[in-house]
Order: structure tokens, then sequence, then C-alpha cells
């Protein structure tokens, strides 16, 4: 099962540099992996709706804002959820149609008096990622790296390139893992969101 250092170990291969034995290793590749691992998988997962990462959570309304000035259009706000970690909010309601926001401090803003969620969560273990998104992180990680230990932006945009490519593979992949149709398989997708 790979681990965050193999994945770094993938990304410094494509670089063909030798490989780490940690990300606290304290060398400066080690470090330079350390720092960008966390918002390359951080971006990736809020680029696309992975069913790995995808959760459903009814949120908490935190109180009112039908009297804060500054946000009029929106009657109620929620608190998003921390555990598992909320990175990108997909759908409100299970309606594509529902209106919200994200507004600062970590919150959802709608007219809905309820809300309940499908999000994004941050998933950090390698060993629960599609192999899609395992190869999107090698790649953006490379990326970041050969600008950083060899100053080669010119094979860093190339990188990012490919990174950004995965998206476009990944959403025909997905779009082949499941297919409901027609209103008798709505009652169980409504089952699998808890509604």
């Amino acid at each position: 099962m790979p681990a965050d250092t193999d994945v770094a170990n993938d990304a410094l291969a494509q670089l063909g540099e030798s490989p780490i034995t940690g990300l606290d290793q304290g060398t400066p590749k080690a470090n330079y992996c350390q720092q960008f691992f966390a918002s390359i998988v951080d971006d990736a997962i809020r680029r696309y709706n992975w069913a790995f990462a995808r959760e459903f959570q009814k949120l908490a309304e935190i109180t009112s804002v039908s009297t804060d000035p500054f946000r009029i259009k929106w009657d109620h706000k929620f608190g998003l959820p921390a555990d598992p970690y909320c990175l990108a909010v997909r759908c409100l309601n299970n309606s594509e149609l529902a209106e919200w926001e994200v507004g600062s401090g970590r919150v959802l803003l709608c007219n809905d008096a309820t809300a309940k969620i499908e999000y994004s969560a941050r998933v950090s273990d390698p060993t629960l990622w599609d192999a899609t998104f395992y190869q999107a992180v090698t790649l953006g990680l490379a990326g970041k790296l050969v600008a950083a230990l060899k100053h080669d932006y010119t094979g860093s945009r190339q990188l990012m390139a490919m990174y950004q490519a995965i998206f476009t593979d990944a959403t025909y992949h997905s779009s082949q893992e499941s297919k409901l149709t027609g209103p008798e398989n709505q009652d169980a997708l409504i089952l699998v969101r808890g509604d």
C-alpha cells in the first residue's frame, strides 16, 4: 500500500532524482516534498468530485444572516464540516438548482432552512486514493519539485499541464463507475445519500 513517501518518491523518480526515506528526512528534497504535498493533494481534490473523497452531511445552522447588511441575499448560515474536513461543496439538498455560496469563516450561506451537502473531503491517506488521483498528485508534485530543485520552469509548466489534463481523464473514468437512471433508482440514490 502506498504511503506519502511513495508518492513523493514517484514524483522524484520522474525527475531522475534519488528517493527519500521520509518527508521528515530533513534534506532539501524531503523538505520540498513536505512543503508541497498537502497543498497538491487538497488542490487535486478540489478540482474534481472524486468518489473516494465524497461525503454527505447535514449541517448545523449557526445563525440567521438576514440582519447582516452585507449578506442580505442569504437567510441562513451553516458551519462547514471539519471532520472530515470540507474542501469543496458540490451540492446542496440534493439539488443542482439550489443557490448557495461559501462565505468567509468556513460557512455555507443559502436561503434554505436546512442544509444537507455533498462535499469533497480532505483524504490524506494515499491507500484510499483512486489510481487516477494518485497519478495526478504525483504529476502535480513533480511539477512543483522540478521548479524548486532544478529551477526548470519549462519542465514545471509541462508537468503541471499534464497534471491538469488528468482531470479530463478522471471525468471519463468516473462516468463509467456508476449508472443510475429512471425513477426506480432515485430511492436508491436517496438512501445512499442518507436523506
